[in-house]
């Protein structure tokens, strides 16, 4: 294999698995929001928890997705 394919491969294995953690986190918080229905403190813990988590997610989305090209003048 050459290490542009090898590169490629451990790209898409990393991707999965940040989703595969995304979607855990999801399943995770709803569940404690279901849990805690009637405790308007946990509630509001859970969404400061989901606040910091969305902007780390969005942070690293930011951080590596490669900046469009700039088009030169025609």
């Amino acid at each position: 294999m050459t290490a542009a394919l090898d590169r490629i491969k451990q790209e898409v294995f990393e991707t999965k698995t940040a989703v595969a953690s995304i979607l855990t986190l999801v399943a995770g918080l709803a569940t404690q929001i279901r849990e805690n229905a009637e405790d308007p403190v946990a509630l509001n813990a859970l969404a400061d928890s989901l606040d910091a988590d969305q902007q780390e997610i969005a942070a690293a989305i930011t951080a590596n997705t490669p900046a469009p090209p700039v088009e030169s003048g025609q």
